[in-house]
């Protein structure tokens, strides 16, 4: 879990979205990422290879997902 400052206050995430052997792990609600790239379908999710975590180390957030909860648009 990590704890991201907003616009107002700090937004606690306990799940990330990611696909094995990527780089990079989404902000996951339970139905979409923070970028809203999963329902718009901008990720190719017929891929079996998504898979939903609570702990990323020290791996990047999407630019997308890190940019939205930055500007309280969650």
């Amino acid at each position: 879990m990590r704890v991201y400052k907003d616009g107002v206050g700090y937004i606690e995430v306990q799940e990330y979205l990611t696909r094995k052997g990527s780089k990079s792990y989404h902000i996951w609600d339970g139905s979409n990422t923070a970028c809203k790239m999963w329902l718009a379908g901008g990720m190719n999710r017929r891929k079996k290879t998504w898979e939903v975590v609570t702990n990323i180390g020290t791996k990047e957030i999407c630019t997308m997902c890190a940019n939205v909860i930055g500007s309280n648009k969650v």
